[in-house]
C-alpha cells in the first residue's frame, strides 16, 4: 500500500496537451508538456523514447487508462492517509492526460463500471473531510457522492448482484474497506473491515470482522471477494504478523483462505485475470510503500498452484489490475533508490513488461483499463440481521493439516473452547503495565467435543471469535486465526487446520445431529480473565506463602516478571514455564519447537494448600487467552 501526506503549493491551472515534434540529425525526437497542473503540482511529461519505432510501439499499445497521480515528495504510509493529495486522472491512447478530480483535496482508488462508462472512487471534498465513496463518468462529469458515514472508506470497488430474502429482488452494491477508529491487535495501527453499501447509500452491511486490516478487495469470477488481510493472532511471523488473500461470499460469510502458506509472507493487492490467473504483489515483510515482486496462482489449484513471476531485483511493483486475458496493468520503481512509480503493462506469458506511462514529478498508480468487462456471477444470501447469532461447526477436530510425523494425536483433543475478540477505540490506554501483544479475548464457552471429533456452536453473529482445541488439563492444543459467522448463517469447518483443497469422508457427524451449544450469551455474562483480578489473588494465597518457595531460587510472581523472564508464552499456557511448574511436567508437545526444556519437579511443601483443580484452570485460561493485565 501506498501512502501520501502531499502538501501542494498553489499555481495556475493549465489544462490541455502541448506537443512539440521537431526533426533532429539523430532523427524524430518527441518532446510533450503534458498539462492539468492541480494545486500547483503538474502531472508531467511522458518521457518519449529517443527512437520512434519504440514511440509507436508504447503509443499502439497503451489503452485509455484511469489512474492515480501523487506528488513525488509525498510520503507513503498510513491506509487512512494513502494518497493525500492525490488526484485521479486519465490516460488516452496519445498520450494526454485529463484531470478527473479537479474539484477534490484527495482521490484516489479507482474501479471502472463493468461497462466501462464509470468510474468509482474514494476522496475528500477539504483535508478536513472523510474519506468517503464517489461515482463519476469516465470523462470527470457527474460525480455523486455514495457513502455518507462517520468513518474513512477506501478502495471501493463493483460488486455483481446479490439477492436478500428480504429484498423485491437481486440488488447492485459496491463493497469497500473501512476503519471505525477501533485499534488493531498489536502493533498494525487500525482496525480495517470491509464493508458494502447500495449505489444509492442505503444498506450499510459490515462483511469481515478481523481484528487486523482487511483491505484490497476485488470480485472474482465466482461471485465472491477476494481480497488481503492482516492476520496477527500468534507471534509465529513476528510481530507484524502476515498478509495472506482470503475469499468471502458478497454478504459477508464464509471466509476462507485463498493463498497464504506458499511464497512469501506478506501477500496483497490481488488482480484477477480472464485467463483465470490471480496475480498479487508479495513481500517478504510489509514494505514502506507496499512495494513487492510479482507473484500468481491459478483458480483451478489456488492453494497449492503458487507461481513466482519477478524477483525482488526486477524492480518492485504495486497496483496490479486486469487488462486482458494474459496481461495486467501495474506501477514499477527501481528496487533501489528513490524513483518515481510509472505504469507497465506486464505479460503473464513472458513475464516482461513494456512502460507505458511515467511521469518525472508524479509517482503514476492504480491504473485502471477504461473498458467494459464481464460481470462476475451473482449471489444469493440467507444472512438476516434480525437475527443475533450464527452457527459454527466441525466435522472432526481430529483432522488436521500438521504432517504425519509431527507426533500430533487427535485423541488429545477433548474439550473446545471459544474465545471472543474485544479491541478497544483507537488512542484509549491499554491497563498500566499491559505487556501482552495480543487483542483482549473474553471466554464464551468450553464444552466436550463428540466422539467423532465433531461440535456445534450457536454464537453471537458479527464478532471476532477463535477456537481452541483442549487436552485433559484444558490446555489449548492449537488456536484458529480470527473467524466469525453472519447472522442467521452457518459456518463449518473440516477439521483443525485442515488442507482446504481436500473433501471430507462422506460421513454423518455426531454434533450436528445435537443441538448445538448455546454460547450467545449477553457480554455482561462473558468471562474475561485478568492478571489483577483473577491470577493474582490465587499466587498470593498459594505460591507467596512461607515455605513455598523457600528454596532458591525463587521466581517473581509479578505480573512484569512473569512477562518478561519468560514464565509466561502468552496465548500459549503449554509452552508456559509457569505452568510446567504447576503440573510438574514439561507440556510442550511433540509438534512444539521448544529447546532447553527438563520436567521440573512439582513442590508440594508441608503445610501449603496444593493448588485446585480450578485455580489451575484460571491461570491456564489466562495465558491461553493472551495473559493480560
Amino acid at each position: 500500500m501506498v501512502t501520501g501526506c502531499a502538501n501542494p503549493a498553489s499555481g495556475d491551472r493549465v489544462k490541455g496537451l502541448v506537443m512539440n515534434n521537431f526533426l533532429c540529425a539523430a532523427g524524430w525526437i518527441g518532446t510533450a508538456a503534458m498539462a492539468g497542473l492541480w494545486s500547483g503540482v503538474a502531472t508531467g511529461p511522458r518521457a518519449l523514447d529517443a527512437a520512434s519505432d519504440a514511440r509507436s510501439r508504447e503509443t499502439a499499445a497503451r489503452p485509455q487508462i484511469a489512474y492515480t497521480a501523487l506528488a513525488s515528495g509525498a510520503n507513503l504510509q498510513e491506509t487512512a492517509t494513502i494518497y493525500l493529495g492525490a488526484h485521479i486522472a486519465s490516460l488516452s491512447p496519445a498520450g494526454a492526460t485529463k484531470d478527473l478530480t479537479a474539484g477534490f483535496h484527495s482521490a484516489a482508488d479507482p474501479d471502472v463500471s463493468w461497462d466501462g462508462k464509470k468510474i468509482l472512487f474514494a476522496a475528500k471534498k477539504t483535508a478536513a473531510d472523510l474519506w468517503q465513496v464517489y461515482e463519476m463518468n469516465a470523462d470527470g462529469s457527474g460525480t455523486r457522492l455514495i457513502t455518507k458515514t462517520a468513518f474513512d472508506c477506501r478502495q471501493p470497488v463493483y460488486q455483481s448482484m446479490i439477492f436478500y430474502l428480504d429484498d423485491p429482488g437481486p440488488v447492485p452494491q459496491i463493497s469497500f474497506a473501512g476503519s471505525m477508529g477501533l485499534a488493531a491487535e498489536g502493533e498494525l495501527g487500525l482496525i480495517w473491515n470491509l464493508y458494502s453499501v447500495r449505489f444509492d447509500g442505503s444498506g450499510l452491511r459490515q462483511l469481515t470482522y478481523n481484528p487486523g486490516a482487511d483491505l484490497d478487495p476485488v470480485m472474482n469470477e465466482d461471485g465472491r471477494l477476494l481480497y488481503s488481510s492482516v492476520q496477527r493472532h500468534s507471534l509465529a511471523w513476528g510481530r507484524t504478523g502476515r498478509t495472506v488473500l482470503l475469499g468471502v461470499n458478497l454478504d459477508g460469510s464464509d471466509g476462507a483462505l485463498f493463498a497464504g502458506d506458499e511464497g512469501r509472507q506478506v501477500k496483497h493487492m490481488p488482480a484477477v485475470t480472464p485467463s483465470r490467473q490471480v496475480v498479487f504483489v508479495e513481500s517478504d515483510k510489509p514494505s514502506r510503500d507496499g512495494a513487492g515482486n510479482l507473484a500468481s496462482v491459478n483458480l483451478r489449484r489456488n492453494l497449492h498452484s503458487y507461481k513466482e513471476l519477478t524477483k525482488p531485483a526486477d524492480g518492485l511493483y504495486i497496483t496490479p489490475s486486469l487488462l486482458s486475458d494474459d496481461e495486467i496493468l501495474v506501477s514499477k520503481r527501481p528496487a533501489t533508490g528513490p524513483g518515481l512509480y510509472a505504469i507497465y503493462r506486464f505479460d503473464l506469458k513472458t513475464n516482461q513488461g513494456l512502460k507505458l506511462y511515467s511521469d518525472p514529478v508524479h509517482h503514476a498508480v492504480q491504473a485502471r483499463v477504461l473498458t467494459a468487462h464481464s460481470m462476475p456471477v451473482g449471489r444469493s444470501s440467507v444472512v438476516d440481521e434480525r437475527e443475533s447469532s450464527g452457527k459454527l461447526f466441525n466435522l472432526s477436530v481430529f483432522t488436521t493439516d500438521l504432517p504425519t510425523n509431527a507426533g500430533y494425536d487427535g485423541k488429545l483433543v477433548k474439550r473446545v473452547r471459544i474465545l471472543e475478540g474485544v479491541a478497544r477505540k483507537a488512542g484509549e490506554a491499554a491497563p498500566a503495565g499491559e505487556k501482552s501483544p495480543y487483542l483482549v479475548k473474553r471466554v464464551l464457552g468450553e464444552f466436550d467435543i463428540e466422539a467423532d471429533g465433531s461440535f456445534h456452536a450457536q454464537i453471537p453473529a458479527n464478532t471476532p471469535v477463535q477456537i481452541q482445541t483442549l487436552d485433559a488439563n484444558g490446555l489449548a492444543l492449537r488456536t484458529c486465526a480470527w473467524i466469525w459467522v453472519k447472522n442467521k448463517a452457518k459456518r463449518g469447518c473440516i477439521g483443525c487446520h485442515e488442507d482446504g483443497e481436500l473433501s471430507p469422508e462422506n460421513v454423518f457427524s455426531e454434533a450436528v445431529g445435537k443441538p448445538p451449544h448455546e454460547l450467545n450469551i449477553p457480554v455482561a455474562q462473558r468471562r474475561g480473565i485478568r492478571f489483577d483480578n483473577d491470577v493474582q489473588p490465587i499466587l498470593q494465597s498459594k505460591c507467596l506463602t512461607g515455605g513455598c518457595h523457600a528454596g532458591p531460587p525463587a521466581p517473581s510472581m509479578r505480573y512484569e516478571d512473569l512477562m518478561s523472564k519468560g514464565y509466561v508464552d502468552p496465548s500459549a499456557a503449554r509452552l508456559s514455564p509457569l505452568v510446567w511448574y504447576i503440573h510438574g511436567r514439561v507440556t510442550a508437545q511433540s509438534w512444539d519447537k521448544v529447546s532447553g526444556t527438563s520436567p521440573l519437579k512439582k513442590i508440594k511443601p508441608e503445610g501449603v494448600t496444593s493448588l485446585s483443580s480450578e485455580e489451575k484452570r484460571t491461570i491456564i485460561e489466562w495465558i491461553d487467552t493472551g495473559a493480560h493485565r
